[in-house]
């Protein structure tokens, strides 16, 4: 089976925990992975100064996304391009 996995990138800037390192690892056994990881605090830290304030949503068990409108995922997709390309 295949498994997409986002880890957000405040996890991955502050490393990633031990468990979720095994838990990937564990999965890997049996499965293919896709690692995808955001990057959220450069997109937000640009929209604001484009001028595009953020809206995030809480879920009701409590996890925290980015509301992504048209303009907001133009941002995003104009930040992370050039993140891949100054790689």
């Amino acid at each position: 089976m295949l498994y997409v996995v986002k880890i957000g990138g405040s996890i991955l800037r502050e490393g990633a925990s031990s468990e979720i390192v095994a838990d990937l690892k564990e999965l890997a056994k049996d499965n293919q992975i896709v690692l995808v990881h955001g990057g959220g605090v450069e997109v937000t830290e640009i929209a604001s100064k484009l001028g595009k304030e953020q809206e995030f949503v809480m879920s009701p068990e409590g996890f925290r996304s980015r509301y992504t409108d048209k303009e907001t995922i133009e941002i995003y997709t104009m930040v992370m391009a050039a993140k891949l390309t100054n790689k």
